[in-house]
């Protein structure tokens, strides 16, 4: 029994564990390197890639800082590349190289590497994550053919393309991307931060957002005007009936009218109940008085039986305490 029991176990436990490798599972996604140069690029409609830019994308620089984060960094990149970059709308990014000697920083164009893409016919969808050559070959020790012209080589730890026809042994782009896995480096890209805008839909802009501007503030002044009417209406309210000032007070006092109210209510439910009892001719009210609670009530009766019949009705809906009859009087307290 105990042997069938542990079989059953490993065979489970076998399933879990694939089960668990299927899910921890790295997606490989093929992987494209782009340089200005290209020009063609050949992906399926639902193909998802990893991109690998060309040096000739992006400008990098290898620094020491006195620094320990990143968000450090990211605030002094800017300045580093100030009088180095020519003409355009750059993002940055940095991080600390594996052996934590120095930082990698990065300027890049958004609007150059979008009209690429463009032109590539590369869609938002097809794009899994964008890196830089720079972070994904960092670790080469031979020559990379890119291109029939073009290859990229190791200088002073940072790489740069350079003619293919002054180098030797140089190995294929693909074979470089495939031996290298991707980092954690991606880049992000903003495709529409530079959309051109005609001056006048930017006068139309312009000219929608004075007028809800307008529309605003004079709702914001006709509402200020009414809320101060109101508090003065509010004031002159509470000083004719020299109610509380507070809001608190207001709402205490209201709760108790509101609990005296539906006392008052309740007592003339029962008064009217008990006055419209079923009395023959000749028989009358003699008198009936609310004492801590409960009503007294006296009734001269032509027979002392037809107490029954009286009791029977109250006892409909009032809870009688005590009832009696004294020769042609009948006595009763009824709580309320």
């Amino acid at each position: 029994m105990q042997a069938n029991l542990t079989s059953k176990f490993r065979v489970f436990e076998d399933k879990f564990n694939d089960i668990k490798k299927n899910l921890l599972k790295k997606v490989d996604y093929k992987t494209v390197y782009i340089d200005k140069n290209t020009t063609n690029i050949t992906l399926n409609e639902k193909e998802k890639v990893d991109i690998v830019l060309s040096p000739s994308f992006y400008w990098v620089r290898d620094e020491k800082l006195p620094i320990k984060y990143e968000f450090q960094a990211k605030n002094l990149v800017p300045g580093l590349f100030e009088g180095v970059l020519s003409e355009g709308n750059y993002s940055y990014i940095s991080y600390r190289k594996a052996d934590k000697s120095s930082w990698l920083l990065y300027a890049y164009d958004d609007t150059l590497i979008a009209k690429k893409l463009d032109a590539l016919k590369i869609q938002d969808r097809q794009i899994h994550a964008i890196y830089f050559a720079q972070s994904e070959l960092d670790n080469i020790n031979q020559p990379i053919k890119t291109d029939d012209t073009l290859a990229l080589i190791k200088h002073e730890d940072t790489l740069i393309s350079m003619p293919l026809t002054l180098v030797e042994n140089a190995t294929s782009i693909d074979d470089a991307l495939r031996v290298n896995s991707r980092t954690s480096h991606s880049i992000a890209i903003n495709r529409y931060s530079n959309l051109p805008i005609s001056e006048k839909s930017i006068n139309i802009i312009a000219v929608t957002l004075i007028l809800f501007i307008g529309l605003f503030l004079t709702e914001f002044m006709l509402s200020k005007k009414s809320l101060q009417e109101l508090y003065a209406q509010s004031f002159e309210i509470k000083r004719q009936y020299k109610l509380p000032a507070t809001s608190f007070e207001l709402n205490s006092m209201k709760k108790n009218l509101q609990r005296t109210a539906s006392e008052q209510e309740k007592l003339r439910e029962v008064i009217t109940y008990i006055v419209k009892m079923p009395l023959s001719n000749g028989e009358h009210l003699l008198s009936m008085e609310l004492k801590k609670g409960q009503f007294e009530v006296s009734i001269n009766l032509n027979e002392p039986k037809h107490a029954e019949k009286i009791k029977n009705y109250w006892q409909k809906k009032l809870s009688i305490k005590s009832m009696k009859v004294k020769e042609k009087t009948l006595s009763a307290k009824i709580d309320i």
